[in-house]
């Protein structure tokens, strides 16, 4: 069996709406209050959560809830890379990442994610003294710049950045135009094909067995 567990009720209800095998459930539940008995889980995952999470607690019911043997693995990833493939000769990889470094610049960019962007978790002191970590791996996804735009401005960096600057206008759409306009061919418009390079790392703990 595998558990989703999630503080926001509308994440749960968005995870429940997406086909799912039968072994696989969601539920409301904190990190730092993990609704399991003692020793009943092989691992716990966490993607791009952990630096919100309050860790001592975290790791102290990772401590209760792990099998012996069982495995705590965190994982998240770096600003991603943009590219057009198609169209070499655009600057979209360049205003991308001047748009990136702009919000992350800006007093509004959560410290924990700065932090993330620095540390990588090297900074974490991971609940067992069996531990490894992975930088080696990067995913690759095909998108357009319509999906980058929504994953983008659902950054809590940019939402806040948008909500301290009502001034500014239509920020995403400033944002959208920038890379359209960056594109050697921009016919397309938002439906041009890009693709984007995310840099993964991984922290992993295993608890002892005995």
């Amino acid at each position: 069996m595998f558990a989703g567990i999630d503080v926001s009720e509308s994440m749960i209800a968005e995870a429940l709406a997406r086909p799912h095998p039968d072994n696989v459930s969601f539920q409301l539940g904190q990190a730092e209050a993990l609704p399991a008995e003692d020793d009943s889980v092989d691992l716990i995952t966490s993607a791009s959560a952990s630096h919100y999470f309050d860790r001592d607690r975290f790791f102290a019911e990772a401590k209760r809830v792990l099998k012996p043997g069982g495995v705590v693995a965190l994982f998240a990833y770096l600003f991603p890379t943009v590219s057009c493939p198609q169209q070499p000769e655009s600057r979209i990889t360049e205003e991308y990442d001047k748009t990136i470094q702009f919000f992350a610049d800006q007093p509004t960019w959560p410290q924990t994610v700065a932090d993330v962007m620095k540390y990588r978790y090297s900074n974490y002191v991971m609940p067992f003294p069996e531990w490894t970590r992975d930088d080696t791996v990067t995913i690759d996804q095909e998108w357009t710049i319509e999906r980058l735009m929504a994953i983008y401005g659902s950054l809590p960096g940019v939402q806040g950045y948008i909500r301290e600057n009502p001034d500014k206008g239509d920020v995403m759409k400033q944002l959208e135009e920038t890379l359209v306009g960056s594109l050697s061919d921009p016919s397309k418009g938002i439906a041009t094909p890009i693709r984007v390079s995310s840099r993964s790392f991984i922290v992993m703990s295993r608890k002892p067995l005995v």
